[in-house]
């Protein structure tokens, strides 16, 4: 490769490279609280498992919206978390009448949810980014179910399964073509998503 060909190309490879590291040391921000929150809920209780997880990211005063559906009476746990320049996130469930279920709209970063649905059905929660110093901010949520399990086996593999830890996410989702520095959001499970 000769010299004017190879400068040129070093310069553009250096000059992206550190937004797309700071991206993924949000993204990392935001799943290390999310992993943290599931610990703690589920070293209170250990019939908690993480059934779902999505990552995005919104300025401030941005709204995201995502709909999943519940099982009637089940218990569930929405949790949420966002990267350090966010000061406030806050979350709002909706049944599919637009009746507002659940909200925490307190001053912080960490919301949470909680769901025992009277009837099955869709319902939505929306992300409400309400104060970021650096724009954008990145997000996620963790929705845990409360389930029995049958052995201290299953725990273990729930365990295992959670700790693979965003490298081996971002890994998958690249091998689908998706790349998870340079989006909205994420989604791992079945949801839908409504900007």
């Amino acid at each position: 490769m000769s010299r004017r060909l190879l400068v040129p190309t070093c310069l553009l490879l250096f000059g992206l490279a550190p937004e797309r590291l700071a991206a993924q040391s949000y993204a990392v921000q935001v799943w290390d609280q999310l992993q943290e929150h599931w610990k703690t809920i589920s070293k209170n209780d250990d019939d908690w498992y993480l059934q779902n997880y999505l990552m995005g990211r919104l300025n401030k005063g941005g709204t995201d919206s995502w709909t999943f559906y519940f099982d009637k009476g089940k218990s569930y746990i929405i949790t949420g978390a966002c990267d350090n320049d966010c000061g406030n996130v806050d979350l709002v469930i909706k049944d599919a009448d637009g009746n507002t279920v659940d909200k925490d709209r307190k001053d912080d970063d960490t919301p949470v949810l909680t769901l025992q649905p009277e009837k099955a059905g869709r319902y939505t929660i929306n992300v409400e980014m309400a104060a970021c110093k650096e724009e954008p901010c990145y997000f996620g949520l963790g929705m845990l179910l409360k389930w029995r399990r049958s052995s201290e086996r299953h725990r273990a593999l729930d365990q295992a399964d959670v700790g693979e830890g965003l490298g081996e996410v971002a890994e998958e989702l690249a091998g689908q073509g998706i790349d998870l520095v340079g989006v909205e959001a994420e989604v791992v499970g079945v949801a839908e998503h409504a900007v």
